[in-house]
């Protein structure tokens, strides 16, 4: 017992460290030599290096400093990857950090090993030669990282040692990436389980293994301090989103519907000449007198269930009203014949302090939701949630700029920058928990209340 203390001890902390400190990153990438008899231009080298900072700008659970994220390849002239630009970059970015925040440089390119050593060397765009002085140590790339006041620091490279590529031994499922870039990226949005340790965490050892099992060669992954890169186990919202003061669900809506011939509604109907269109209108206004005898016996029962006051439950409509909430129905014809009486629950996101009594006011009404819609007050990146959705687990069915969607354990999901709608989840398995944390989302989606 005090082993499993233990170790869920030092996962909360390290999960909490990715979540709270900042990553800054130089990813450096370098195809155009200026020296080209010695080193032969590259192809994807400056690719890799936009590609692998996107990662951190898109991925949150990497917990990077979007203000931190430097660039330097030969396509960011005039700022190009030279020898005085890279320990410049790296310098200023290392100094840059805080107690407490982590630092990562990423360098593709070539790679030089000391004659007489295993030393390694980066080759940067104007090296004239393979002369030490010429080129970056990797020496001294650890030394401007340990002077940093960063807790913890990350070195990933993926060098070609003139035909002894790291990471090179098989040719890239990506023409545009070289063959380790390409499962690093993979790795870093969370799409690799074999890249991830059991809890989701991203660690530099772990990492390591992976890619060199991946890309058939070696590969070059070193931390100092904390191993954790990226934590896919956190929330799959940006934490950004759930620390805004207030509960970022506006309100969350239950809706369901029964069929309903139109005669039930509109007893008295001959005329059925009318369009569809017009007898949805008249039935939507019959429907209170037709509703009125069911929601005058609502009334108490829901008053008693929830404890409200009296007069504080009433009738509105082809509706009620009740503190921090609304029922509301709707006629919506399929035919000129028949159609569904589609009723709609909604509670304030103030309930949300007591979700665990949101599943009772939606058996109390008499719902079965077929949807439940979380309208949320601040508009959430639905691209940045493909990450963290496919490292636990979920299927992933359509992306768009606009709209995510996600399945897991027979249930449906569709993200949207102003709302997350749910179907296949009962509410108890939303709503048991305060932190909404239970049933299928685990800890995977803290959407409700503070986070």
């Amino acid at each position: 017992m005090a082993l499993a203390i233990k170790k869920a001890s030092k996962r909360a902390s390290s999960a909490a460290a990715v979540s709270t400190s900042k990553l800054r990153v130089l990813a450096v990438g370098v195809d155009d030599y200026e020296n080209e008899e010695r080193f032969a231009p590259l192809v994807t080298r400056s690719h890799d290096a936009r590609v692998v900072l996107d990662c951190f700008r898109d991925v949150h659970q990497l917990g990077a400093d979007k203000e931190a994220l430097v660039l330097r390849s030969s396509a960011t002239a005039p700022k190009l990857p030279t020898r005085n630009a890279i320990i410049g970059a790296l310098t200023e970015l290392a100094r840059g950090a805080a107690a407490g925040d982590r630092v990562l440089v990423y360098f593709s390119g070539y790679g030089v090993r000391a004659a007489n050593s295993d030393e390694l060397f980066l080759v940067p765009q104007d090296a004239y030669d393979d002369d030490e002085d010429a080129l970056v140590s990797l020496a001294r790339v650890a030394k401007i990282l340990s002077a940093s006041a960063a807790k913890d620091t990350f070195v990933l490279l993926d060098l070609d040692l003139g035909g002894a590529a790291l990471g090179n031994a098989v040719a890239s499922p990506n023409p545009k990436l070289s063959v380790l870039t390409h499962f690093l990226a993979r790795a870093l949005r969370g799409q690799e389980p074999e890249a991830l340790e059991a809890d989701l965490r991203l660690t530099a050892p772990k990492l390591e293994a992976y890619l060199a099992a991946s890309s058939g060669g070696a590969a070059h992954v070193r931390a100092s301090g904390s191993p954790v890169i990226g934590d896919f186990g956190a929330s799959i919202l940006d934490p950004a989103a759930l620390a805004s003061p207030g509960s970022l669900t506006k309100e969350v809506q239950f809706e369901d519907s029964r069929a309903t011939e139109v005669t039930a509604i509109l007893t008295k109907i001959r005329n059925w000449s009318l369009s569809e269109s017009q007898i949805e209108h008249a039935a939507n206004s019959a429907l209170p007198e037709y509703l009125a005898p069911s929601l005058g016996t609502l009334v108490p029962v829901l008053r008693r269930a929830m404890g409200f006051s009296q007069g504080t439950v009433v009738v509105d409509g082809a509706g009620l009203r009740f503190p921090g909430g609304a029922l509301e129905a709707r006629f919506v014809a399929d035919s000129k014949r028949s159609g569904r009486v589609v009723r709609t629950l909604t509670v304030d996101g103030d309930w949300l302090e007591r979700s665990e009594k949101i599943p009772k006011i939606v058996e109390t009404v008499g719902m079965d939701p077929e949807i439940t819609v979380l309208r949320l007050r601040r508009p959430i990146e639905v691209a940045s949630l493909v990450a963290g959705l496919e490292a636990s687990g979920w299927n992933v069915t359509s992306e768009l700029a606009h709209e995510v969607r996600a399945e897991r354990l027979g249930t449906e999901w569709t993200f949207c920058p102003d709302r997350i709608e749910v179907r296949g989840l009962p509410p108890i398995a939303m709503f048991a928990s305060k932190k909404g944390g239970g049933g299928v989302m685990g800890q995977a989606l803290t959407v409700y209340g503070k986070g």
